[in-house]
């Protein structure tokens, strides 16, 4: 046995400090891994915040954030959990099927192309089975990317995508060899949900452009349909809450001016905006109406930004112009070549405000370029109900009609935000879906998805650790 050579009270006994330092290094070792606690392996977080856990029956868990893209030493690894070192270094548990464990990590890094507008967009697959079909051409039609790349702007930073497998497809009788990846690519919270709304509608808004018919002929009856419409657009909670911008021009062959365009206007103000802007009302010589021009004039100021369906609502009698010279464009056009650069999802309505016969109206509406959908209505003493349904129809959309890419600008810019990818399934409608989060990750600031790309030495390459 040792004693203190010190007074007795003052002194530390030896065993004390052997004990004192022992708890310390049982400390430590929660700390800093032992020689015996070195990398075993490396692991990828699957979402982020992830639950850990300080003992290995993954009991009191405690949530922790993670980093997309890094490795992560795996220092202990079981059939339920892997123990690995955090940011912190500290060491903590995590379910192994929150995690993604690699022998020896390694990513595809983007190029300096990746940056360039032009280039073209990367797309994936949801298995190499179905890639090397397409790759090979045994079913290129049936085997198709699953989601694709889109952006308007290119994205200002570089990619690093975690690479879990790599393989080599032989093409052309072993002539032509390509490399393919499986990754791991994040998609955050606020991009889904940005891609859900978008789709069912939750941003389906629509921008109204009407064209207005006020010819001597056509305005009595046309008073009379925007009186009804706007009290009974006032009172349909479905469509007052999708409309984002009214904006009117008129036309009429009886004015100085041909045509001219209002900015926005209140829905309720509809029926009594001024249309004397137009000059002075000549007298008519029963010319055809140059409907032409006022489609040309409200269009011309079209919001294309993506954030609404620009929806052309014609209201004129049936006897109108179906081609003819342009004055907003300095050039003769007819309906089949009137070019008016809208969006691909952009809609017309147009309705007939006389009870004349004629076909002059229907015929402009089924020939009109750049219109997803034109419908037609028929003139009644129901009319302003009947614009009220069909605007509804089209806010409503259908499921099985294919949604424009540019109805999903703002998914490119939340996930350009959190410098990750954006991507869109290929075939876009209101029953796709990007690929879903699992159940730890409902609620995730971002989670992971494992697609096949092929390996474009123009946009990326391999590294490794």
């Amino acid at each position: 046995m040792f004693k203190s050579t010190k007074p007795r009270g003052r002194g530390i006994c030896v065993r004390c400090i052997a004990g004192l330092c022992a708890a310390v290094a049982v400390l430590l070792l929660g700390l800093v891994p032992s020689a015996a606690q070195q990398a075993v392996a490396h692991a990828f977080a699957k979402a982020s915040p992830l639950s850990v856990f300080d003992d290995a029956g993954l009991t009191k868990g405690r949530s922790e954030a993670f980093d997309f893209g890094v490795a992560y030493e795996v220092v202990e690894q079981s059939p339920e959990y892997a123990r690995l070192k955090l940011k912190s270094g500290k060491l903590a548990y995590v379910r192994l099927a929150h995690v993604t464990v690699v022998n020896v990590p390694s990513w595809i890094n983007s190029s300096d192309n990746f940056k360039r507008s032009e280039r073209a967009r990367i797309r994936f697959w949801e298995s190499s089975t179905k890639l090397n079909d397409f790759l090979s051409g045994i079913n290129t039609a049936g085997a198709r990317w699953d989601f694709e790349e889109y952006f308007e702007t290119a994205p200002n930073f570089s990619l690093r995508l975690p690479v879990v497998g790599l393989d080599t497809l032989d093409l052309l009788g072993g002539d032509r060899q390509v490399r393919i990846a499986s990754v791991m690519l994040p998609i955050s919270k606020q991009m889904h949900d940005t891609f859900e709304n978008a789709k069912t509608g939750g941003d389906r808004k629509l921008d109204l452009y009407f064209v207005l018919d006020i010819s001597n002929s056509a305005k009595g009856f046309l008073d009379a349909a925007l009186s009804d419409f706007a009290k009974m657009a006032a009172r349909n909670d479905a469509l007052k809450e999708r409309i984002r911008s009214v904006a009117l021009a008129y036309f009429a062959s009886g004015y100085a001016q041909k045509t001219s365009a209002v900015g926005d206007v209140a829905l309720k103000d509809l029926q009594t905006a001024n249309w004397r802007a137009l000059g002075a009302e000549k007298a008519e010589r029963g010319d055809r109406e140059p409907l032409l021009d006022g489609i040309a004039s409200a269009m011309r100021k079209a919001k294309r930004d993506g954030g609404a369906i620009p929806t052309l609502v014609v209201l004129s009698g049936a006897e109108v112009d179906s081609s003819g010279h342009v004055a907003a464009l300095g050039k003769s056009v007819s309906a089949d070549n009137l070019d008016l650069n809208v969006p691909e999802n952009s809609v017309g309505v147009f309705a007939q405000v006389t009870p004349e016969p004629g076909d002059a109206l229907r015929t402009v509406s089924q020939k009109l370029r750049n219109v997803a959908s034109a419908r037609y209505i028929e003139y009644s003493e129901t009319l302003g109900a009947d614009l009220v349904q069909e605007l509804v129809r089209a806010a409503e959309g259908r499921r099985d009609a294919d949604l424009d890419p540019k109805q999903f600008a703002a998914v490119a810019t939340a996930a350009h935000q959190q410098k990750m990818l954006a991507i869109l399934p290929r075939v876009l409608r209101q029953t796709s879906t990007l690929p879903s989060r699992q159940n730890y990750a409902l609620n995730a600031d971002w989670y992971t998805v494992r697609l096949w790309v092929t390996l474009d030495n123009l946009i990326m390459s391999e590294i490794k650790r």
